[in-house]
C-alpha cells in the first residue's frame, strides 16, 4: 500500500513540475480535437448491453474475496489481494501458536 501511495504521490508531483500538454498550440489543439472528434463519430455504436440487476450488499462483499489470492495477484485485482491479505493479517493476530508465529516472521 505503501508503494501505491508513493506511485500516487510522485505521479501528482511529476504532472505539476513538468505540466504535460501546457507546450501545444492553441491551432494544434484544435486540430487534434476536431481529428478525435472524428473518429469517435466514425466509430461503430457499441451494442446495447441489458442492464444487470443490482447487487446487493452481500453479492458485492462475496465478488471482493478472491476464490485464488495468486490468480488475483498475477491478475492485478489489488482489492482481492488487499482483502485476502487484511483478513490473513487478522487471523494471525488472533491465532498465537509456534506455527502462527513461524508464518508472521516469514512474512515479515
Amino acid at each position: 500500500m505503501c508503494v501505491s501511495a508513493v506511485a500516487v504521490l510522485l505521479g501528482i508531483t511529476l504532472v505539476n513540475v513538468f505540466r504535460p500538454g501546457d507546450a501545444i498550440s492553441p491551432e494544434l489543439k484544435e486540430r487534434l480535437e476536431a481529428t478525435a472528434a472524428q473518429r469517435m463519430a466514425q466509430a461503430p455504436a457499441p451494442s446495447p448491453t441489458p442492464a444487470a440487476a443490482p447487487a446487493s450488499g452481500i453479492d458485492l462483499i462475496v465478488n471482493i474475496v478472491p476464490r485464488n489470492p495468486i490468480k488475483a495477484a498475477a491478475e492485478g485485482d489489488m482489492l482481492g489481494v488487499m482483502f485476502f491479505s487484511l483478513f490473513v493479517g487478522i487471523g494471525l493476530a488472533l491465532v498465537r501458536t509456534p506455527a502462527a508465529l513461524r508464518f508472521q516472521e516469514a512474512v515479515e
